[in-house]
């Protein structure tokens, strides 16, 4: 018998000025969208930061956010209470989490509240086998993540995540 999900959760994501949070790399945005009985709620939160740097040419390819963009935005330190208690309460569940986990940990040590890295730990880090996480993760992290951008464009609408997520993946083939 399966345990089933836990009743919140919220998919988190970061986007970054570059790949290597240890080099001083930053987080630039925060984006989550929360989960409710597996039902996508329309509640979302997305933040720019300013990360007091520049962002390297690739991470600019990969996200598009530039530098100027970024000007007047608020420090990390700044929405971090908003940030977790936006997600208290709820498993969160990170796609990439050891990088986006060590983003968030970094920027936490820098406004001086390590404690708080336990509350961003991710729902699947607790037991799930790795293929079984980054499938559930990859999945609902994609569905959510669209139900940001266009929540974030004025087109977001509360959608019931039980069809696609009582499908089952595709099945391999032999090679």
């Amino acid at each position: 018998m399966t345990t089933p999900p836990p009743e919140r959760q919220v998919v988190l994501d970061v986007e970054t000025t570059g790949l290597d949070a240890a080099r001083g790399n930053r987080v630039i945005e925060v984006g989550c969208v929360e989960i409710v009985g597996r039902r996508i709620t329309g509640r979302v939160l997305q933040r720019y930061v300013d990360p007091e740097r520049d962002i390297e040419e690739g991470a600019l390819r990969v996200h598009g956010i530039d530098r100027a963009r970024l000007r007047g935005e608020p420090k990390f330190a700044a929405i971090l209470d908003e940030l977790l208690a936006f997600v208290r309460d709820a498993d969160v569940l990170i796609h990439n989490a050891p990088f986006d986990l060590g983003f968030l940990d970094a920027e936490l040590e820098r406004a001086g509240r390590a404690e708080a890295c336990d509350r961003l730990a991710p729902w699947f880090a607790a037991g799930l086998p790795e293929s079984a996480a980054a499938l559930a993760a990859v999945v609902v992290l994609g569905i959510a993540l669209f139900a940001l951008a266009a929540a974030l464009l004025g087109a977001a609408r509360p959608g019931d995540l039980r069809p696609l997520l009582a499908k089952s993946p595709p099945e391999r083939g032999n090679g």
